[in-house]
């Protein structure tokens, strides 16, 4: 479940280079732009135990019990589905 957090911060901290963010433009907000995703209907391989949702739950916990600072609640919320959401939302009233 570690692995989950440090994954989330190496990809912050690349969404953050400041190469990377001029190129994306002055609106980019790395922290906007991260989300879990699954693969519960089709993959073969998974970690173990992480075979349902609470797993992922667990993961969300534990970024800052692990010492991973760069993520408040908002950050945390937004990568446990604000970001999907917006993004659906925004799609669909784009319709």
């Amino acid at each position: 479940r570690q692995a989950i957090a440090k994954s989330f911060a190496i990809t912050l901290e690349i969404l953050s280079e400041p190469e990377f963010k001029a190129e994306m433009g002055p609106s980019f907000e790395p922290m906007h732009h991260l989300g879990f995703g699954s693969d519960f209907d089709g993959a073969t391989l998974v970690p173990s135990g992480a075979d349902a949702i609470p797993w992922y739950l667990e993961g969300i916990s534990g970024f800052q019990k692990n010492g991973l600072q760069p993520f408040d609640r908002e950050a945390i919320e937004n990568i446990a589905g604000e970001n999907l959401f917006r993004l659906l939302t925004d799609s669909l009233n784009e319709r």
